[in-house]
């Protein structure tokens, strides 16, 4: 009987690897490449460190990373699956926004964010790799 439970917890953990790979709480070394449409800036990368403290965690640190206003917006995030989608809103006319998705991979996550500058009708977006480095 033990061996068709442990057989069981298995086979969902095979099917349902997210629950394996989970954010851990923790600080983040996330290196972030600022991506333009038809223009190659893959010599722009910084990395960011950030904390995780979880999906609850008011002060969502996942989203736009790169120097720029959206950076300090309220973001939101929305987990399935496997996925984290996350939603940075500015606040105001002509106001602009992200939307991101990330996924968890083993040590850490990968993410692409869409940036939108408002009024300005710019788009622009961040490539993102985090990998965890400690305790917060």
């Amino acid at each position: 009987m033990r061996l068709v439970v442990i057989s069981g917890l298995a086979l969902v953990w095979m099917l349902n690897p997210s629950a394996a790979q989970d954010l851990r709480h923790g600080r983040y070394a996330v290196e972030v490449e600022v991506t333009l449409p038809n223009i190659n800036l893959s010599a722009h990368t910084e990395t960011f460190e950030i904390c995780w403290r979880g999906p609850e965690d008011p002060k969502m640190p996942l989203g736009p990373l790169g120097r720029g206003p959206l950076r300090a917006c309220p973001a939101e995030a929305v987990w399935s699956d496997e996925k984290i989608n996350v939603t940075t809103t500015c606040s105001g006319p002509n106001a602009g926004f992200a939307t991101a998705i990330y996924e968890t991979i083993p040590g850490g996550f990968r993410g692409v964010v869409d940036l939108n500058m408002g009024g300005k009708n710019m788009r622009v977006g961040e490539r993102q790799r985090g990998r965890f480095i400690g305790s917060c």
